[in-house]
């Protein structure tokens, strides 16, 4: 399988990188980045290891998470591939974390 980070991925993981940098330091912050980037690696033996979230999951296109404490990881799979959706502090309004997937959805239909 491969993995991809979608652009807003990336936004979000750099928005969470950058708080814990400006609130705490540099060290935390590389160490909580290495943390999520260990569990992303993890998706390539073990795709499904993350909760299945029927909210958002579609016939084409299989959305899950991972609980990476206290952020969680938005991911799809399509076909052979892994999407990195969204990493985003779990504390963040739920309603602003649903439209970010489904935006993400939109793309795919």
């Amino acid at each position: 399988m491969e993995i991809i980070w979608s652009r807003s991925a990336k936004e979000t993981l750099a928005t969470v990188l950058d708080y814990i940098e400006e609130y705490f330091d540099s060290t935390v912050a590389m160490k909580v980045y290495n943390k999520i980037n260990n569990h992303v690696d993890l998706l390539v033996s073990f795709p499904r290891i993350g909760v299945r979230d029927p909210r958002f999951s579609i016939d084409e296109m299989e959305v899950r998470y991972l609980v990476n404490t206290p952020n969680i990881i938005y991911y799809a799979i399509i076909q052979d591939v892994i999407v990195i959706i969204s990493v985003f502090d779990a504390r963040r309004s739920p309603d602003t974390i649903s439209t970010m997937i489904i935006d993400f959805i939109k793309q795919y239909r």
